[in-house]
């Protein structure tokens, strides 16, 4: 007999999208935990060669800002895609000065990326997958597989159920208040179905080219 996850420990899309709208303004605060698993990803993911760069879940733009800013090269280009409005707003705020080569839009829940195939050299997707039920997520990495190039790189980062005391005993408040919380940090990059950099472990589904 196969034992099945439970749905509730999940977000859907709808659910999501409501909880960003309202708290999404906050969620720059959230980088003093968040922000060393990036640190890691930037300095593994070779950004600096990469031509077109497709971010799933954008939030406020923080880390494509750091991307255009600081590591594309400067005829590089961006695409980010938010379910939440709120966040899509704050991302075309914040990216503003490259506007030429950044944009922003506005998810409509489903997995599909509405980009033509094998139109990205990178696909970047951080503290997402760990809210999103397994069957969404197994569609949303073959659409990565989609719209990168032959030896694109598929670039990960999730929140885990913690390994030290600390992050476990966050873990257990965090579910004892009915909620779901993963309190470490794991970040994949895969290229040719191969992984290239994984520090850690964590739960990361992966398929790329």
């Amino acid at each position: 007999m196969s034992v099945r996850e439970p749905t509730d420990r999940y977000l859907s899309p709808e659910q999501a999208k409501r909880f960003y709208d309202r708290l999404g303004s906050a969620q720059d605060w959230q980088g003093f935990y968040e922000n060393p698993a990036i640190n890691e990803l930037i300095a593994h993911a070779a950004f600096n060669s990469a031509q077109s760069v497709f971010e799933f879940g954008s939030g406020t733009g923080a880390f494509a800002a750091r991307l255009v800013h600081r590591r594309l090269p400067a005829d590089a280009r961006y695409v980010g895609l938010d379910i939440s409005g709120t966040m899509v707003s704050l991302a075309r705020e914040r990216l503003k000065p490259w506007s030429d080569r950044a944009r922003i839009y506005q998810s409509d829940g489903s997995p599909r990326i509405p980009e033509p195939d094998g139109s990205f050299d990178r696909f970047v997707s951080t503290y997402v997958l760990d809210l999103l039920a397994p069957d969404f997520i197994e569609r949303l990495l073959s659409e990565a597989h989609r719209v990168l190039v032959p030896g694109g790189k598929l670039c990960l980062v999730s929140m885990t159920f913690g390994m030290s005391p600390l992050s476990r005993a966050s873990v257990g408040a965090g579910n004892a208040c009915g909620g779901s919380v993963r309190a470490s940090w794991a970040a994949a990059i895969l290229s040719n179905s191969r992984i290239i950099f994984r520090p850690g472990s964590g739960n990361l589904t992966s398929r790329t080219r």
